[in-house]
């Protein structure tokens, strides 16, 4: 196997997913798939899709255009879109990612060796068993997406019930968001925010969604920031009182990979460079903390904020560190509400509920088609997106439920 495409194949998976782990797995199986050859792209762009994540969507989008310098019409085809959705997309689409640095391709070949082997099991398999592939023509079991992949679970589309909007709750605390997972758009809200309160109302805040930004709750689901569609900048949102204040414009990039204190006095963010430095601002003083290097963000434990980059690192306001921990996720990694445990992307499809003081797994949890774990939804539960779409893990059952 030549080098010839894996460089260039890898840096894009870091542009798409910001780790290095997770981007190694994605050229892997695209390489499996496609053999090293530009068709590898192909399979690079789509498993990175999802239909139920357009955030996703508009981050290829970007770096399908502004760094791999397709065209529209490229776009089109990588995608299995049509030229007016990209076009559409093209015009919202985030600024340029900064450019990674020469991504080390060493242990892709092991990867790329073991998935396809896999592949080939499977493919023998199912060529020896012809009575296997019966019941996916009656769409009673996960058909296999051989262009991409993929497992897809067979969808019986019922567009979901539309949600009135947010309005201020005094009474009330948000427990969790999520993107909507209506592909047809038939209620009109598939890129907006949804909100369910902890009396288990489900909101729609229609302002927020159709920029590539996360929404980030506080530990006492009592505040909001997100990306405000209407006035095209950051915000902090009072749930109580519906109140809406302007962020520095620092955070109109950064809100993908922030989060609040667990006091909800701050709100942190970490460039996607893991050579830039986070910037974190005191909501109640309305001024910037001072700021310290920080790789991919993991949100807040007691003592400081919790990131990974090689390792993961707790570092205080100050710029110290507190501690470092012998752990780092294999992919995304999200602290819980009293910033003591992190639930993590771990290798193998799984899960893994890791204390943050000593950096030690407690529990793991297996996820068929994991591919990151998104945010918590309260203290048992965490939302993940992998072949059920976007979907609450139990964490007291392991059991898995699909957001809609």
């Amino acid at each position: 196997m030549t080098e010839s495409w894996q460089t260039p194949l890898l840096r894009t998976a870091l542009l798409l997913t910001t780790s290095q782990k997770h981007a190694e797995k994605l050229v892997a199986r695209a390489l499996a798939a496609r053999g090293d050859s530009k068709d590898a792209y192909f399979t690079l762009y789509r498993r990175f899709l999802s239909p139920l994540r357009p955030s996703r969507g508009r981050r290829a989008i970007t770096v399908a255009l502004d760094h791999d310098g397709w065209s529209e019409g490229d776009v089109a085809d990588l995608f299995g879109w049509s030229q007016a959705k990209v076009l559409r997309m093209a015009d919202a689409r985030q600024p340029p990612a900064v450019e990674p640095l020469v991504p080390d391709v060493s242990r892709l070949p092991t990867l790329a060796r073991r998935y396809r082997a896999r592949r080939a099991i499977l493919l023998s398999l199912l060529m020896a068993t012809p009575a296997v592939l019966s019941p996916i023509l009656v769409g009673n079991v996960r058909v296999i997406t051989w262009f991409t992949g993929r497992y897809s679970p067979p969808i019986s589309y019922e567009p979901p019930p539309r949600a009135e909007e947010l309005p201020p709750l005094p009474n009330d605390s948000i427990r969790y968001a999520y993107q909507l997972d209506d592909p047809f758009d038939e209620t009109g809200d598939q890129y907006q925010w949804h909100v369910v309160t902890t009396s288990g109302r489900r909101w729609v805040l229609r302002d927020a969604g159709r920029a590539a930004r996360d929404f980030v709750i506080s530990p006492d689901g009592r505040k909001v920031a997100y990306y405000s569609d209407e006035r095209e900048h950051a915000v902090v949102r009072d749930v109580a009182t519906g109140e809406v204040t302007g962020l520095p414009e620092q955070f109109d990039n950064l809100l993908i990979w922030s989060g609040f204190s667990l006091d909800g006095r701050y709100l942190a963010a970490c460039a996607r460079d893991p050579d830039e430095d986070a910037v974190v601002i005191d909501l109640q003083r309305g001024d910037q903390v001072k700021s310290f290097p920080c790789g991919r963000f993991g949100g807040w434990s007691p003592d400081g904020v919790v990131s990974f980059s090689g390792k993961t690192t707790v570092t205080r306001l100050d710029g110290s560190i507190a501690r470092t921990l012998p752990y780092e996720p294999y992919g995304e990694g999200r602290t819980s509400p009293d910033g003591r445990t992190i639930a993590a992307h771990a290798e193998n499809d799984k899960v893994e509920l890791v204390d943050t003081a000593t950096g030690k797994v407690s529990r793991s949890f297996p996820v068929e088609g994991l591919d990151d774990v998104r945010a918590w939804a309260g203290p048992d539960a965490v939302i993940v997106s992998s072949t059920c779409g976007t979907c609450l893990l139990d964490l007291r059952t392991g059991t898995l439920s699909h957001l809609q």
